[in-house]
């Protein structure tokens, strides 16, 4: 069948156009998309090239968050009706056209076995913010925040929010920064307190009168290895004792273009542990859509525009903006 996709087809370009998707096959289901989102930081880096094997990629089916409805399934498929809302990453055929991940796309196809529903209490919409918190939601699994510990979180794009909002969860004392005066203000508006990371300013210097103790957890949501080594600061010091306690907990939860270094001192003083969550997992995204439907993860507001997918290259455009002032945006299909 004729499907419309977005396409990124060379560094910082992108068009939508007609592509094929075949029927479903056994264990298939096929799926009409309601809603996709993008992922800032990861598609981004796709758009410029800078993910291993992105270059020789082009063109591809960017995205892996599409929110749609089940409207054909192959043999054997049981557990899921027509019409059901569901979350799927991508579509695994589009006429030939690789995909990465293949989620901005009009029709998915894809195993039943790679499809989430959605609880009938979610709204659409807000489902496409799902696999962003359950990204985000990994790193708190992993930092393990305890009630009343300091986190620190350093970026305040879209998983910068999600990751203040998912901690502060935990009954953490949360503490975010960005250098947008807009961000701190969006975070603030979630009730999570947030300083502005002035530059020219160390961050421990924005942090001082908020965490003048230092952090329990770091979580780095900028991807920009500069900040990183400053955020390290925010650590808490160990003190050199014969039984000294364990160190900070330090997230790299940004999307990283490149390998980098960090300062071995600050790390040996601090004795820090570095957690990588990379991605999510089912269970997470589960999980984060039980917040959601709960009502104590809001995400309606992360959600900066609501567009049709032929505005994907001024959208991602506008994204690439260093003064853009979208957290995220989500592609409305029919």
């Amino acid at each position: 069948m004729n499907a419309r996709s977005i396409l990124h087809v060379g560094i910082n370009q992108v068009e939508v156009r007609d592509v094929d998707v075949r029927d479903p096959g056994p264990g298939e289901v096929l799926i009409e998309t309601l809603y996709s989102g993008i992922s800032p930081g990861t598609e981004l880096r796709c758009l410029r090239g800078k993910r291993p094997g992105s270059l020789e990629t082009f063109p591809f089916v960017p995205g892996y968050a599409n929110i749609g409805r089940i409207t054909r399934r192959g043999a054997g498929v049981n557990g899921f009706g027509d019409g059901q809302t569901v979350f799927v990453s991508g579509t695994r055929h589009a006429g030939g056209i690789k995909t990465m991940w293949g989620g901005h796309i009009s029709h998915v196809l894809t195993p039943v076995e790679r499809v989430i529903p959605v609880p009938p209490g979610v709204d659409p919409l807000d489902a496409t913010i799902g696999r962003l918190a359950a990204i985000a939601f990994r790193g708190v699994g992993m930092s393990r925040p305890q009630v009343g510990e300091r986190v620190a979180v350093v970026g305040l794009g879209v998983i910068g929010q999600l990751s203040a909002r998912l901690h502060a969860l935990s009954g953490a004392r949360v503490v975010g920064a960005d250098r947008s005066a807009g961000r701190v203000e969006h975070l603030r508006g979630a009730g999570v307190t947030a300083v502005v990371a002035e530059p020219g300013r160390r961050l421990k210097e924005s942090f001082a009168a908020a965490m003048p103790e230092g952090a329990d957890v770091v979580v780095d949501a900028t991807g920009n290895p500069d900040v990183l080594r400053d955020a390290l600061e925010l650590a808490r010091d160990v003190p050199w004792t014969n039984d000294p306690p364990p160190g900070a907990r330090v997230v790299l939860q940004g999307s990283y273009e490149a390998d980098f270094t960090l300062p071995y001192q600050t790390v040996f003083d601090k004795t820090v542990t570095m957690l990588v969550p990379r991605d999510s997992t089912a269970p997470d995204l589960r999980t984060v859509l039980e917040l959601i439907d709960a009502g104590k993860l809001k995400v309606r507001d992360l959600i900066s525009a609501v567009r049709p997918p032929e505005a994907a290259a001024e959208t991602y455009a506008e994204l690439r903006d260093p003064a853009t002032t979208l957290l995220t945006a989500v592609f409305k299909w029919r």
